[in-house]
This record gives structure tokens, C-alpha cells and sequence, in this order.
């Protein structure tokens, strides 16, 4: 089922306000959005309870995405900004001039580096499927990197392949000479040690893939690599800051109210999208779906902002919430890598345009209010009853409600049907907030990766 308009301007009109509420306006323009997340999709867990490499987890799974500069919603893990960047130092057109040898040595090296590069990827990705069953089902208890090395000489292999053609492709771009020969070689071996399988300082760091429901599990073993984000240094004393503060706050939270009427076309432009091509898609953008199953059949039930009515709004409560930058590594993010020309080879998407994370919009303690008319609240209430008696799963404007039947490690949400149906009222459907120790991400901002340059 596609959004419908008043879907669209409901979510429109929820990003306004957070702008307006974080004070944003001014980070939004031409070539920077904000983006807007499922209302309890997981943040980035932190703290004196949390294992730095649960934090390091949720760091990745927000800085490392790339967007799409034409849809609002954030969709963590679709596009990779750090394999983007191995992508296109491997594909950048360098010009030797007159000296045909020295082009040939580096067009050959490039080309056996794009080769080395996809079979380490690819091995790496089927080894880590294998490793991450195994970790399930009780078979392995000890980090990828550990498990590697006595069950995946095929990785091994194709680490060193890579690490011989990172080499070869270093000595081919100097002989090529010139400064954007020297950016490229540099890039070209930061990349390699941010994607590769030792623990670098500033290139790699461990995370931990332990779901949101285990975040207190002070030594995860189900450790793997991945190239090196940070976020701000105060970040973890502020979740510590939240939770301790919990308790005084949830009877006077912030908030933010708003219903579909609230927004227009040009409230896009004031978040840095325009009204005639932007795609609002996501299946969480419907306001309320749910899924349960009915004389053994799945049903999937929806209802749009339009079919819930002029009287539907909106309230969002949080009782901490501030904004962190979030970027790669110094060590190895490649700024200067994309204003360099790319050769008439490279893959169509390094052409296409694209947006990597800065800034996330995190909360604490999340709760949401829902006022429509009497027969709107009826109907979705039999409908999660329904859900909640045979195992589905509801949400409401991209808040999972939890019914037994959708534990997904991307949801910060454990308010249970239960708890919502006692705080809530015939008219108002309401979602307690949770002091569970997760935060919750709101929405990022997004700036847009130059285009490349003409290579003649």
C-alpha cells in the first residue's frame, strides 16, 4: 500500500517540529536533509552498563549509511559510506601523462585491487553468515576474528590477496606521480586497514551485534570488525544522564505535537527536500499497520492518516533528548576522495547522488500520544487485539508496539500491549514511555557527497 498524502504530510509536519525543537533550521539547506527514523528504532546504546562494543554497534549502524537524497526516512545498513569510499578510491581516473608504461602498471593494479577487494568482501560476508549461525545456535562462543582463524583460511587467503594488491596498487599510483596520485595512494591503504580483519587503533573497531533486549551484557564474545566511527565524547555521560534523571522527568517530559494539517508542500524545503521528488515510501510511513493471523491466514490491516481522520494528532514525549555529531575515523575518512574524477569504467552508482550521516537525533524515554475519533481508536484496537492474541506485530506512525510477535533487534520499544491498552482511553491510544536503557534515534542530519568531477 503506498502513503498517502496525509501520510506524507503528517511525517512532514513531525520533522518540522523536530528542527524547530532542536534548533536546527540553520543546518538544513541545498545540500543537507534531515532524515526521520521509525519512532522506536534503535539508538545507540552507551554507558557505564553498556560494553563498548555494543556502543560501537549502534555508532556504525547510523554513521556508516548513506542516503538517498530524494526519501526522508532513515533506513540504517541499506548503503555502506565505507564501502562507497573502497568502491570509488578504486575506480578514480589518474592521468600519467605521456608516461604509457607507468598508466598501464596503474590501470592493471587498480583493476586487480577492484577484483581482490570484491573476493575479500564476498568471503567475508559468507564467513561471517557462517560464524553468526554457529554464535546462535550455541556452536561458538568466541569472536569472528578468533573463530577465523582455525575455521575460515579462505578469508585468510583472501586477506592476504588483498593486502598484496593494495601494495602493488600503492607503488603503481606513485609511479603514476602528481597530487592526486599522492591522495589516492594514502586513501587507498587508510581503506584497506579500515576494512580489514586486524584491530587497528583509529582504523577498526570491535562491535557487537547483541540485540537491544541484552544491552547490560557486560562482556559480549559475539565480537567482529568494522571500520572505525565515533560520536561525541559526552555522548555516553548523557544517556547515564538519562536514565539516572528518568524517574523525576517522566511526569513533565519534553513533547512535541503536530497532526497532518500542520504541514504543506514547502514544509519539504525546510527539511532540504523538494515537494515535487521527494519519496515518502517506507512501509513504517503508513500511520498504523499491523499483521496477525485469522482462520490460518496472515492479515495485514492498515489505515492511513486520511482514513483516520481530521480529528487524528500527534503527541511525541521524550525525557532527555540532544543531538551528536557522529563521523568516520580521522585515520582513515576519505574527505579529499571525492572530488577526484572517476574513470570512465567506475560502477553507475559512485555517480549516483547520495548523503552520509553527521549529526543523530537521540532520546530518552519515548513515549507517544495518539488522539483520533472514537470508531478510529475501535477499529485499531480490535485490530491489535487480534495481533496481540495470535503472535503479529502493530505500529503506530513507526512505533512498534510489542505483542510477542516482532522482537527485532531494531526496535528500542518494550512497551507491551498491556501497558498501553491501561494507559490508554476510548479516544487516545498511548505508548508509556520505556526506561529501559536504550535510546531511542530520532531522525539524523544528511549532507550530500560532492558529484564527480569530469575526468578530462
Amino acid at each position: 500500500m503506498s502513503t498517502s498524502q496525509a501520510d506524507k504530510n503528517l511525517w512532514a509536519a513531525y520533522g518540522a517540529k523536530l528542527l524547530d525543537s532542536f534548533a536546527l533550521s540553520s543546518n538544513v539547506g541545498p545540500n543537507n536533509r534531515l532524515y526521520i527514523a521509525p519512532l522506536s528504532a534503535a539508538g545507540i546504546a552507551a554507558g557505564k552498563n553498556i560494553n563498548e562494543a555494543i556502543t560501537n554497534m549502534g555508532i556504525l549502524n547510523v554513521a556508516d549509511t548513506l542516503l538517498d537524497l530524494e526519501s526522508p526516512v532513515f533506513m540504517p545498513t541499506r548503503q555502506s559510506y565505507a564501502k562507497r569510499a573502497q568502491q570509488y578510491v578504486n575506480s578514480v581516473y589518474l592521468n600519467a601523462d605521456k608516461n604509457t608504461g607507468a598508466q598501464m602498471r596503474y590501470n592493471n593494479a587498480r583493476d586487480d585491487m577492484k577484483q581482490a577487494t570484491q573476493d575479500y568482501n564476498d568471503t567475508l560476508a559468507a564467513d561471517l553468515t557462517t560464524w553468526k549461525e554457529q554464535t546462535s545456535n550455541g556452536l561458538t562462543t568466541v569472536p569472528f576474528y578468533t573463530w577465523a582463524a582455525s575455521n575460515a583460511p579462505d578469508l585468510a587467503s583472501a586477506q592476504k590477496a588483498k593486502d598484496t594488491a593494495s601494495a602493488t596498487l600503492d607503488a603503481a599510483t606513485k609511479d603514476v606521480g602528481g597530487e592526486n596520485a599522492a591522495i589516492v595512494g594514502k586513501i587507498s591503504l587508510a581503506l584497506n586497514s579500515a576494512t580489514g580483519q586486524n584491530l587497528v587503533t583509529g582504523f577498526t573497531m570491535n562491535v557487537s551485534a547483541t540485540s537491544a533486549s541484552q544491552v547490560t551484557n557486560p562482556a559480549p564474545t559475539n565480537l567482529y570488525l568494522a571500520p572505525a566511527y565515533n560520536i561525541d565524547n559526552q555522548y555516553a555521560q548523557s544517556v547515564d544522564g538519562w536514565i539516572n534523571t528518568f524517574p523525576q522527568n517522566k511526569g513533565n517530559p519534553k513533547s512535541i505535537n503536530f497532526n497532518a494539517s500542520d504541514a504543506s508542500d514547502s514544509t519539504w524545503k525546510k527539511l532540504g527536500f523538494s515537494s515535487e521528488t521527494v519519496n515518502v515510501e517506507a512501509s513504517y510511513c503508513i500511520f498504523f499497520s499491523c499483521t496477525y493471523t485469522e482462520n490460518r491466514q496472515t492479515v495485514t490491516q492498515t489505515m492511513t492518516a486520511e482514513q483516520a481522520g481530521s480529528e487524528l494528532s500527534v503527541t511525541i514525549t521524550a525525557t532527555g533528548w540532544s543531538t551528536f555529531k557522529v563521523n568516520p575515523s580521522n585515520a582513515w575518512n576519505p574527505s579529499q576522495l571525492w572530488d577526484l574524477p572517476l574513470d570512465d569504467a567506475a560502477p553507475n552508482n559512485l555517480r549516483k547522488p547520495a548523503a552520509y550521516v553527521n549529526q543523530a537525533l537521540l532520546a530518552y524515554g519515548v513515549g507517544m500520544e495518539v488522539n483520533m475519533s472514537a470508531n478510529t481508536s475501535k477499529t485499531i484496537n480490535d485490530w491489535i487485539s487480534k495481533a496481540s492474541k495470535s503472535g503479529g506485530y502493530a505500529t503506530v506512525f513507526g512505533y512498534n508496539i510489542g505483542l510477542g510477535g516482532d522482537a527485532a533487534s531494531t526496535q528500542s520499544s518494550t512497551s507491551t500491549w498491556n501497558e498501553v491498552t491501561k494507559a490508554s482511553s476510548s479516544t487516545t491510544l498511548k505508548i508509556p514511555a520505556d526506561d529501559n536503557g536504550y535510546p531511542t534515534l530520532l531522525a539524523v542530519l544528511g549532507t550530500a557527497l560532492p558529484l564527480p568531477p569530469p575526468s578530462n
